[in-house]
């Protein structure tokens, strides 16, 4: 029944990246600070570490959600039938990665 479909999937809520690295400071038990660069210092920084399409591309995306949240979709509990993962319990499960 999937067949064609398409399914915009999405955690349960939309964060911005101060609430994201606070998210992922609770769950390493640590405090993080969030400092903004300028998109040129952060390409260069991502550029070492994926595609400079790619790093164009997240760098756009971040850009465009600074004053408009993302959109948040149903989708993931409608197809699988469990409840999306929230930031804050995958930062809790990737902790770790964090440290």
């Amino acid at each position: 029944g999937h067949a064609g479909k398409i399914y915009r999937l999405t955690g349960p809520q939309s964060l911005d990246q101060i609430e994201q690295v606070a998210a992922i400071a609770e769950a390493i038990g640590e405090t993080i600070r969030f400092e903004e660069m300028r998109r040129d210092e952060a390409l260069e920084q991502l550029k070492s570490r994926m595609p400079e399409a790619a790093a164009n591309q997240l760098l756009n995306y971040l850009a465009k959600h600074v004053d408009a949240p993302a959109v948040v979709s149903t989708c993931v509990e409608e197809v699988t039938g469990h409840p999306a993962r929230s930031f804050a319990q995958w930062a809790k499960d990737h902790a770790e990665a964090f440290r």
